[in-house]
């Protein structure tokens, strides 16, 4: 067999300069998980604004493919409290004559 006799410090010396390449290794690779974590979230973000972008195209082709009747557009409008209000009036009237007819 081979052997050499070598100097503590040496090996002390290229024990700490071995370490020290692989304490730089191992903070790279953390940078480049981090930055993949990155990269991933990224991916994720624009696939949910892509998402939402064609659930609003949808909604907008829906509303643009919806009838408008006029009583839709009078609920629009604000009116449908007038309608309301006659509905209510209409009905308060027939019960009034409903208890007329009940107390002959």
């Amino acid at each position: 067999a081979d052997g050499a006799m070598v100097e503590v410090s040496d090996v002390h010396a290229l024990n700490a300069a071995v370490q020290k390449l692989g304490q730089h290794k191992v903070e790279l690779m953390g940078d480049l998980n981090a930055f993949r974590r990155k990269i991933h979230a990224n991916n994720w973000d624009n696939d949910m604004l892509d998402f939402k972008a064609q659930e609003v195209s949808e909604k907008t082709r829906y509303l643009q493919l919806l009838w408008v009747t006029k009583e839709l557009q009078n609920i629009i409008k604000g009116g449908d409290d007038d309608r309301k209000a006659a509905e209510n009036l209409t009905k308060e009237k027939q019960l009034e004559h409903s208890k007329q007819l009940h107390d002959l």
